[in-house]
């Protein structure tokens, strides 16, 4: 009973059978080693042995009453699924996925069952800026995990008190997918995919979200096309009918089919015009030796390394920036035999998976120790 045991909170099932960029660093996760006791969430069709899957019930009628009257029930079905888990265990290390509302839920239910000693809280964030500003929320947290130091900085300088200890660890993809080709197996997937050998091909991939910047480089693609024709963007994520010169909608495709694209394509267009958490489409491409252009914004500076993996453009709203460096960026490749000159300071194994899974680890074991000496409860 004393023994500490790690509990996972997710909205999303696990393993997960669809396509999420955390979901799949989880399934990795959970068919390797893995300090995790226990996950609660939605029903998966998976069933795995470690750690436990506890799953949640359908919020009752009664739950959606109380909802109404206040925000905290929302949660009640994770709240009931905890209780069992906390019947059987002594001690948890909590850890709760980028989910404030979940997160909120879940402090309000160790205040008012006086659970304090008995879970130590973990959040995983996925974005960049602060979530809250609200120093008794911040000081019931005992650790948030944050994917960048810059992210990190960013919060320290913008709130006034920061209580709560912090641990980094980055996003990370399969490198043994996500790499480059060489010339001829680039042509030959070109062929596959029943895509052009002779023109540039450019790529943007993401949510169909205004903050992810499509909408700036529609207009940007019909500034270049007027005085460059041989080029081709390809357009991921996104289902509507867009009727541009030079503009390919895509549609939504899977994760695992992406790469082929990637790593056929020439250049990488990342226009995100918010705060970006940790641009994992970004990575991807990166690590399959695409040209990335990318928007200097969040976490950006740091996966291109302020600029040694890529360009970064230091004015991602204003047309005119894009378009200048776009036309720079096909000149420089194409006077470089057509080769990314940034692709000789990219590390192989750069922003992994095992590495990733060998931190979440780490993480959960360093949070014992610290389980032991807090204060402050």
């Amino acid at each position: 009973m004393n023994t500490i045991k790690t509990v996972l909170l997710s909205t999303a099932s696990l393993p997960h059978e669809g396509v999420a960029s955390w979901t799949t660093e989880l399934n990795y996760l959970l068919k390797n080693d893995n300090e995790l006791d226990y996950i609660i969430g939605p029903y998966s069709n998976i069933k795995i042995n470690k750690p436990k899957q506890v799953f949640i019930e359908k919020l009752t009628f009664l739950d959606k009453i109380k909802r109404k009257i206040n925000y905290n029930n929302r949660f009640n079905n994770y709240l009931r699924a905890l209780n069992k888990v906390l019947k059987l265990e002594d001690k948890i290390i909590l850890q709760v996925k980028d989910n404030f509302g979940l997160l909120k839920s879940i402090l309000f239910f160790i205040e008012k069952n006086k659970l304090r000693k008995r879970i130590y809280v973990q959040y995983h964030y996925h974005s960049f800026s602060p979530f809250t500003t609200d120093e008794k929320i911040l000081s019931q947290i005992d650790e948030l995990v944050l994917l960048t130091e810059d992210s990190y900085h960013h919060m320290k300088n913008t709130l006034d008190t920061f209580p709560v200890r912090v641990s980094i660890n980055n996003d990370g993809v399969d490198s043994a997918n996500f790499k480059p080709v060489n010339k001829t197996n680039k042509k030959n997937l070109r062929e596959e995919l029943d895509l052009s050998t002779d023109k540039l091909i450019f790529v943007w991939c993401s949510q169909d979200r205004k903050k992810k910047g499509l909408d700036i480089i529609l207009q940007v693609w019909q500034e270049i096309f007027k005085n460059n024709n041989n080029i081709e963007l390809l357009v991921f994520g996104v289902q509507k009918n867009i009727n541009i010169k030079g503009v390919k909608i895509m549609g939504l495709v899977p994760n695992h089919s992406l790469i082929k694209y990637y790593q056929c394509s020439d250049f990488y267009l990342f226009p995100t015009i918010w705060l970006e958490g940790f641009g994992l489409s970004l990575v991807e491409a990166l690590k399959c030796g695409s040209y990335c252009i990318s928007a200097e914004n969040g976490s950006t500076k740091y996966i291109l390394k302020n600029g040694e993996y890529g360009t970064l453009v230091k004015k991602p709203n204003i047309i005119s920036c894009w378009v200048s460096e776009i036309e720079k960026a096909i000149l420089t490749y194409e006077n470089n035999n057509k080769i990314n000159p940034f692709l000789k300071n990219i590390p192989q194994n750069i922003y992994d998976i095992k590495d990733w899974c060998k931190r979440y680890n780490n993480n959960i074991i360093e949070a014992k120790k610290s389980f032991k000496n807090r204060y402050y409860i």
